[in-house]
């Protein structure tokens, strides 16, 4: 509000010329900038400890940091998922699922994202694509980058073998009969329930659809309880397990 105030004076006929007025109405869009970015880089919800354990290699999968993404390199060799994390969401909250799913021949991609907005770096599964030779790719995300996950896969030019939505719908129709996995909580209190029921007419092809009984918004990840949310009456680790289960089932049944 100050700063539309300043504008109005300056902009007034006795003040100051337009350019000297289109000067400040920058300088003012940059300083709200920096100030946004400054807050973003504050203000998310952090990865809890057990997550961090599993972006450590083992005897089954290792993990490596490939540019902006943490690569989960398990014993499979011909399927690979890109997973978009949720917004203002710390990237590593979400490496239990993704070794589960390299654990079990589905390696994994958890992608860094600007800001830990999906929104800023939708395009990043493009590198990833062009950097190694998968017969078969998948993307995925969690909330917002679920959305932008559909949304990449309705942009691409690259092929894309399924989509794995937890707890987000997509904005536009994906075209192509692109098969559909969808995963949710029962108890989720932050996903628009009515937004994701209407979102099913923007499918072409096959949908397959788990609600898990008890879970929430927030047991996708694991970063602690999320504004909003209701309260799961399952286990944060049996929910990642039976997503993690459901997601192998979908990629080996498309096969």
């Amino acid at each position: 509000m100050l700063i539309i105030e300043v504008i109005r004076k300056l902009t007034h006929k006795n003040a100051v010329s337009g350019k000297k007025a289109l000067f400040v109405i920058l300088c003012g869009g940059a300083a709200a900038a920096a100030v946004s970015v400054l807050f973003l880089s504050f203000v998310y919800y952090r990865a809890e400890p057990p997550a961090r354990s599993y972006i450590e290699s083992s005897e089954k999968v290792t993990v490596t940091k490939e540019g902006y993404a943490y690569f989960f390199d398990g014993p499979g060799e011909d399927k690979a998922l890109i997973f978009y994390p949720g917004a203002l969401v710390e990237t590593e909250s979400y490496s239990q699922i993704m070794y589960m799913l390299a654990e079990n021949g589905v390696d994994t991609f958890l992608v860094d994202m600007p800001f830990r907005i999906a929104f800023l770096g939708m395009d990043r599964a493009d590198d990833i694509i062009a950097s190694h030779t998968y017969k078969e790719w998948y993307m995925s995300g969690h909330s917002l980058g679920g959305m932008l996950a559909s949304e990449y896969c309705v942009q691409t030019k690259n092929e894309i073998s399924g989509l794995v939505l937890l707890a987000a719908y997509p904005i536009r129709k994906l075209e192509g009969g692109i098969p559909v996995c969808l995963i949710c909580g029962s108890d989720d209190l932050v996903l628009s329930w009515e937004k994701y029921e209407d979102s099913k007419a923007l499918y072409t092809g096959r949908v397959d659809e788990l609600d898990i009984k008890g879970g929430n918004h927030a047991q996708f990840g694991s970063y602690g309880e999320q504004i909003g949310d209701g309260k799961a009456s399952v286990s944060p680790d049996e929910q990642k397990r039976i997503t993690a289960d459901e997601i192998i089932r979908f990629v080996n049944d498309h096969t």
